[in-house]
């Protein structure tokens, strides 16, 4: 909570205030102007890591001109002797565009001010008092002001030693002023630097703090590097070359350059006997895993790709993703945990993540223009780094559906892996489902997850959706066929979800042998559902784990007629897993058991409760 009273009130409040949760303090001066206000309670997080972004409770004030101040909004608040007008608003809290359910919105505070970067200084000084904080992050660029990325920093480092966080972009900044930028950078332990300078820009650069990151880095000499120690170093473009990268690594030899840990760069094309040359380089030990998370995407001559698939690491599992809806783009995850299904939510909580987005060839812009080499093909590629400091990619082909085929092809090659995970959906082209689904299967024979996802497709089109489904090892249709629709369905592999299943019959529920069964809205009623468990007792569906159906209202005693049914037992607890690896528990309903002696339970409340859900679980 964000209090403003009155001198006294407020040295009380912070005597009073809890010391003991560490408060982050981010200043952004750019388009928006703001400072955000971040605390967390879980200990042992990185800070600015995508698990503590996830944890972090944020509270933003947005600062403004005071000429964009309604008179009939202003109430006035006292700042540190500052009396200042502010506007708050209850924001509606949404989550993947869904309003929650949560009594009260979050409050959106404006204070107005007759110059921004003033009121950001009185903002910034009250906050580091009150919370006895520094500033942790600092995010700017000239959207207004040549000087603004210098005042901005210089000011900051007035106030406090050094800056933990440092994002600095803008594509408009003068070379006076990116010396200015590049000179106090060594200040900050975590800098990301994406200015844009001229082709003839040169500067003798230091940093010696901890993680630097440098694009548009063409610039950037030999000597430079040699500047620089710090644990973790990427940089974009450079123009430095394998000689010049062998003579780096014989100092590092020789004892320099001793805080590093991971060095990424971009550079002219690699000659492995020039990088290599006196080095006594041996290969990777064949087996071995060291772990180190992180991802690098390397485009380059065939030969080097060919070099670099030899010598990676076989052990570490990639999961490829295949996305191609709306938008198109490739995901790669990676894990280093054995055990986890590879869809769960622990699993992804490890896992590295990196996006490639394709793009058509009509929205590039030539400026931004640069060709990567993506076997055989000549592809433009254009990146910027994100408010987090990752990287988004885009390639651009005149059609985007060539180049998904071009791109997986290359990293299910380069990976050694199949397509793991396939969303879609066919938003611009009729066809599109199938045919994705068609390339994909004349490539391998199975998906391991496929979702599907239309509400305009046609019955037509649905049918053809429903026929190559099986190659899926799991599947989610969620499509929106016409009244009339009718369809014999058969599906035999691991999981089954079907949104929209009004038309899905008993006879298509007997088609079916998995081990998970979902479908929403089917007109099932309670007595064909006694006929699917009769025939699950006399051992038909071995597979079956979990049947969790919307259907008609249940009718308890036609549901369980002649299953010698038994009621669950008092205070027992029985647990299973979902197909996502979550734990699930069951303590009430009715036990049926097969002939063969498998018991399942049938998870409902009995006598009078109304319900239109059947859900069963085989023990």
């Amino acid at each position: 909570m964000l209090i403003f009273c009155s001198r006294k009130s407020m040295r009380i409040c912070k005597t009073l205030r809890r010391k003991s949760i560490k408060i982050y303090i981010e200043i952004a001066y750019s388009s928006n102007t703001r400072v955000i206000i971040r605390h967390i309670f879980q200990e042992g997080l990185i800070p600015w890591s995508d698990e503590w972004f996830a944890q972090a409770q944020s509270s933003e004030i947005t600062i403004e001109h005071s000429s964009e101040l309604e008179e009939e909004t202003q109430e006035l608040v006292r700042i540190g002797g500052h009396k200042v007008p502010v506007t708050s608003e209850i924001v509606e809290i949404k989550e993947n565009n869904i309003p929650m359910d949560r009594e009260k919105g979050e409050i959106e505070l404006r204070f107005y001010f007759d110059e921004k970067f003033d009121g950001l200084k009185i903002l910034a000084e009250f906050f580091t008092w009150f919370f006895n904080s520094p500033v942790d992050e600092v995010r700017v660029s000239t959207k207004q002001y040549p000087d603004q990325i210098s005042k901005t920093i210089d000011w900051v480092l007035s106030q406090q030693e050094s800056i933990p966080f440092c994002f600095i972009e803008d594509d408009r900044v003068t070379d006076e002023h990116i010396r200015d930028v590049l000179d106090v950078s060594n200040f900050v332990k975590t800098v990301f630097i994406s200015v844009k300078p001229t082709d003839s820009f040169s500067h003798q650069f230091i940093y010696n703090n901890e993680f630097l990151t440098i694009s548009n880095a063409f610039w950037f000499n030999l000597q430079n590097l040699f500047n620089v120690n710090c644990s973790f170093i990427e940089l974009e473009g450079t123009k430095l070359t394998s000689w010049e990268m062998n003579w780096f690594l014989r100092h590092w030899i020789n004892g320099w350059f001793f805080k590093m840990r991971v060095v990424d760069i971009e550079m002219e094309e690699i000659h492995l006997q020039s990088l290599f040359a006196g080095l006594n380089v041996v290969e990777f030990p064949a087996g071995e895993r060291r772990v180190f998370k992180n991802t690098v995407l390397i485009f380059c001559s065939q030969k080097s790709m060919r070099t670099c698939k030899t010598l990676r690491n076989k052990s570490n599992k990639v999961w490829i993703g295949f996305h191609y809806f709306s938008g198109a783009n490739v995901t790669l995850r990676d894990t280093f945990i054995e055990d986890l299904l590879p869809w769960s939510e622990e699993k992804l909580s490890e896992a590295q993540i990196s996006e490639i987005y394709i793009e058509n060839s009509s929205e590039l812009e030539e400026r931004e223009q640069k060709l990567v080499s993506i076997r055989g093909h000549n592809v433009p590629m254009t990146f910027r780094i994100d408010e987090k400091g990752e990287v988004e990619l885009s390639l651009y082909f005149k059609d985007t559906f060539d180049g998904l085929k071009i791109l997986v092809e290359y990293l299910t090659w380069f990976f050694d892996s199949p397509i793991d995970e396939v969303i879609i959906s066919s938003v611009d082209s009729p066809d599109k489902i199938k045919r994705t689904i068609d390339w994909i299967v004349s490539q391998q024979e199975t998906i391991p997850h496929c979702h599907i996802e239309d509400d305009q497709i046609t019955d037509e089109r649905i049918r053809d959706v429903l026929d190559v489904s099986n190659f899926a090892e799991e599947i989610l249709i969620g499509l929106r066929p016409t009244d009339t629709f009718s369809h014999q369905f058969t599906f035999n592999n691991d999981v089954i979800t079907l949104l929209n299943a009004f038309w899905f019959n008993l006879q298509n529920l007997f088609n079916v042998d998995c081990r998970v069964i979902q479908l929403n809205g089917t007109k099932l009623t309670s007595q064909e559902m006694n006929q699917y468990l009769r025939r699950w007792i006399n051992g038909e569906f071995s597979k079956i784990k979990i049947v969790d159906i919307g259907m008609e209202e249940i009718d308890l005693q036609s549901l369980l007629e002649d299953l010698n049914a038994v009621n669950f037992p008092e205070g027992e607890e029985r647990f299973y897993k979902t197909q996502n690896n979550e734990e699930r528990v069951v303590d009430y309903g009715f036990d049926i058991t097969r002939n063969d002696g498998t018991v399942a339970t049938i998870e409902h409340e009995g006598g009078n409760i109304v319900s239109k859900r059947f859900f069963f679980v085989v023990w």
